[in-house]
């Protein structure tokens, strides 16, 4: 068994690296992040305020997080370098990497927005908009063999959509409340849905 050092604050998030010897956990100031392979030593980011959520690219270069503030905040993970993207009329509690670490899909209300990480990433480039839901959107999702994202809502709608190739969706389907999870079979067979009152569904892509 290995046991990390107390949080300062509530823990809001966790996540494992991709080879699972790293785990990162968010709260108020910063994310921590866990060498489980060497008696938890950990390497903080600090960061003035409260993190709400968190996905770390698959890479394992880049965390990213969801902030109290209404913006999202990310750190470079090499260099320690970090930075934000703000302007979202809500807090950002969806966040989902695609497979290759390239793009980073972010949603606040309604709209999802997605940062290209590709080259020198995204900084001083605007970032796609996509519209589609008529409520605040709850999850996203990318599939782990192609670059389909899924994005679920309060309005209870499911969209899909092919971010590289056009900003329509591709497909839709509906649940019978708020979206709150979603999740891709691992060979990208199908996308599992569940909603607030328990529903759960299984659609073939």
């Amino acid at each position: 068994m290995v046991e990390t050092e107390p949080m300062p604050s509530a823990v809001t998030a966790l996540a494992w690296g991709r080879k699972g010897t790293q785990l990162a956990t968010t709260c108020y100031g910063g994310v921590h992040v866990w060498n489980v392979a060497e008696s938890a030593r950990t390497r903080h980011l600090a960061w003035k305020g409260s993190l709400i959520s968190m996905a770390w690219s698959p890479d394992e270069k880049v965390i990213a997080c969801g902030s109290q503030d209404c913006s999202v905040h990310f750190w470079r993970l090499e260099t320690g370098r970090d930075s934000e993207m703000t302007g979202y009329p809500f807090k950002p509690r969806a966040l989902a990497w695609d497979s290759q670490s390239t793009l980073l899909a972010t949603a606040g209300d309604a709209t999802v927005t997605l940062w290209d990480f590709a080259g020198k990433g995204p900084e001083g480039r605007p970032p796609l908009q996509l519209e589609g839901h008529k409520g605040a959107c709850t999850r996203l999702a990318f599939s782990p063999r192609k670059g389909v994202l899924a994005s679920g809502a309060q309005d209870t709608s499911v969209l899909l959509w092919e971010p590289r190739r056009g900003t329509k969706p591709i497909g839709y389907a509906f649940l019978e409340d708020e979206i709150t999870s979603l999740v891709w079979h691992p060979d990208h067979r199908g996308l599992l849905g569940g909603d607030a009152s328990g529903n759960l569904i299984f659609w073939r892509v």
